[in-house]
């Protein structure tokens, strides 16, 4: 079992989390096409049934991955969260032009063209567009980060002939994300111990204060660490030489081969078919009209 605080730092949000699944055994950079070549299939699509499709493909390669569901849903919250906002934004002050076809009014009145807060359909369907693209593409990269080590993506990269110094700083960006949260966490908890919460702020003053404050000792406690690890850094001599002997070479194996064969011939048919070169497959309906 683990312990409290081993479990704190494995529900960090962009943790590498070790694990025995077919994604966490892939090279890096067979991870890296992944992510890459799908966010480009994700960002043609033009339906929203196929935009929908994709979104439940990656939810069930985290749940496999072993992301649970709820885990998943804290990891991504302020993102649902922006997504909400986005699409709320976007539905009511999304102005298309051209598009006379208006669904409902928020305010009905009579006669109708008094009525008030039109919401459009392609204001509708843009809305969702945008939504899908952003949680499908935060989840996708949240899947990457969680299973692939930075050490493995600092060996992945070096194979590329990519200069190790990229490449670590690279992995310091990375681990400095668990730290930064961590730092946050342990600013809240102190404030909360002192009667500092954001249930007793009872004015907009006050509750700028508690962020400001927040704010400033997070960022003192990122700088601490920041000089700690430069002057490690310099005390190791990093930089000094042009080349470094890795401690061990990341290599292909079948299953780096056999995924991306198969993965990169379904991204060609994909795209032939996204952009009507398969005429002989039936063309995905539109949910407007599977709806109304």
């Amino acid at each position: 079992m683990k312990n409290k605080k081993e479990q704190q730092i494995v529900d960090y949000v962009f943790n590498f989390s070790p694990g025995s699944s077919f994604f966490h055994k892939l090279h890096p950079l067979s991870k890296m096409v992944f992510t890459i070549f799908f966010t480009y299939i994700v960002l043609i699509q033009t339906s929203l049934l196929a935009l929908a499709g994709f979104f439940l493909l990656i939810i069930a390669i985290s749940l496999s991955v072993g992301i649970s569901l709820r885990s998943l849903l804290s990891r991504l919250k302020w993102i649902i969260v922006i997504v909400i906002l986005t699409v709320i934004v976007n539905i009511f002050f999304n102005a298309i032009e051209g598009d006379p076809e208006i669904l409902f009014y928020i305010i009905p009145k009579m006669p109708i063209e008094s009525s008030l807060l039109p919401i459009r359909r392609l204001a509708v369907y843009y809305a969702f567009r945008i939504a899908f693209w952003i949680i499908t593409l935060s989840n996708c990269g949240l899947l990457f980060l969680f299973t692939t080590s930075p050490k493995d993506l600092v060996y992945g990269l070096r194979s590329l002939g990519i200069p190790y110094k990229f490449a670590y700083a690279l992995m310091i960006g990375m681990r400095y994300i668990p730290l930064i949260q961590d730092s946050t966490t342990s600013v809240v908890i102190a404030q909360k111990a002192r009667g500092l919460s954001s249930s007793n702020t009872r004015s907009v003053k006050r509750a700028w204060e508690l962020v400001r404050d927040r704010l400033t000792t997070s960022l003192i406690l990122i700088f601490k660490q920041i000089k700690i690890t430069a002057k490690s850094l310099e005390l190791r001599g990093f930089g000094k030489h042009k080349d470094r002997t890795d401690l061990y070479k990341l290599q292909f194996q079948q299953r780096d081969y056999f995924f991306l064969i198969i993965f990169l011939v379904l991204i060609i048919m994909l795209s032939l078919y996204r952009f009507g070169a398969l005429t002989f497959i039936p063309s995905i309906p539109s949910l407007y009209s599977l709806l109304w």
